[in-house]
């Protein structure tokens, strides 16, 4: 059977094999853990977060996302620990994340509390050997037969800072730039940052602007998001990624009636406005968060009564 190299996003972004490497999700500001350790049990809950992303749909092997996550406090050890497991598949290659985050919290810093957190974990790449040869090509030795896969270590840095109202957020992941030599990939730094703030507008309104910077050092991509809440329960917004696409978005969040678990759901449309808008019919994102609290046990009381002696 004859092969061809087809990697048709690739081509069409310009994209290096050492650029921006990690998922891309308009979500962003429900899945802070994946890009930043110190995250991790920032919330006073065990949540967890799963993430569905089909990019760029009308396309054969169009990019496809799973996102998994979740965190805890371990509140007498000042510090939080979390999980997060990604599934990236673009055509031939396939991309799997699994790491874990620790952060311990400073608290009493400002009015806030400090994380400072470490990832640890593996990223393994796979590409498959079913090609479709278009033309009668000559065997290309950079193309396997069988497929090919390959593993390595990866190690990830995070300071997260946070009030009831606000947070930033300063990460890198891939600091040990792994080389995946039987691929010829290499896995390039990224850096990010983030924040986002809580405004009351009104009793029943409130207003959630976010931004996320991120970078390897050869392009930067912007996120700018602005959500409005009515009542605590449903939520519209809007995502701008700069020179790449417009995101409405749209959700749900449901308070359990023990006050304890609270689940949100919510959708995203990316609206493409790079070179390939006439290619794609959009990008569709489907994200569940649930999280339970985690509430202190009441202290012991003791009474003393001269009757009973």
């Amino acid at each position: 059977m004859k092969k061809v190299f087809y990697i048709f996003a690739m081509i069409l972004m310009g994209v290096s094999l050492n650029a921006q490497q990690d998922v891309q999700l308009t979500h962003y500001s429900f899945d802070r853990l994946s890009i930043n350790p110190g995250f991790a049990g920032s919330k006073q809950a065990i949540c967890a977060t799963a993430i569905y992303r089909q990019q760029w749909t009308g396309f054969d092997g169009a990019p496809t996302t799973t996102l998994f996550n979740a965190h805890m406090p371990l509140t007498r050890a000042k510090s939080g620990i979390g999980l997060t497991v990604i599934s990236d598949q673009l055509g031939q290659e396939t991309s799997t994340f699994v790491k874990g985050a620790y952060s311990y919290h400073l608290p009493n810093v400002g009015s806030g509390k400090l994380g400072l957190g470490i990832s640890l974990g593996l990223l393994s790449k796979s590409l498959g050997s079913d090609w479709i040869s278009l033309d009668p090509v000559a065997t290309d030795v950079a193309i396997p037969d069988a497929g090919k896969s390959a593993g390595v270590f990866d190690l990830s840095l995070g300071a997260y800072y946070w009030t009831p109202k606000m947070y930033v957020g300063l990460s890198s992941t891939h600091l040990t730039k792994g080389d995946l030599t039987e691929m010829n990939y290499t896995v390039a730094r990224h850096y990010y940052l983030m924040a986002g703030y809580k405004h009351e507008l009104s009793s029943i309104i409130d207003i959630e602007p976010s931004i996320l910077v991120k970078s390897d050092g050869a392009a930067t991509i912007f996120d700018i998001t602005a959500r409005g809440i009515y009542n605590d329960f449903a939520w519209f917004g809007l995502t701008y990624r700069l020179d790449d696409a417009i995101a409405p978005m749209a959700g749900i969040n449901y308070n359990f009636p023990d006050n304890r678990n609270s689940i949100r759901i919510g959708y995203s449309y990316d609206i493409t406005t790079s070179e390939i808008k006439n290619h794609s019919s959009g990008t569709h994102e489907i994200m569940v968060n649930f999280c339970k609290k985690l509430f202190k046990p009441l202290p012991k009381k003791i009474y003393k009564n001269v009757r009973f002696l």
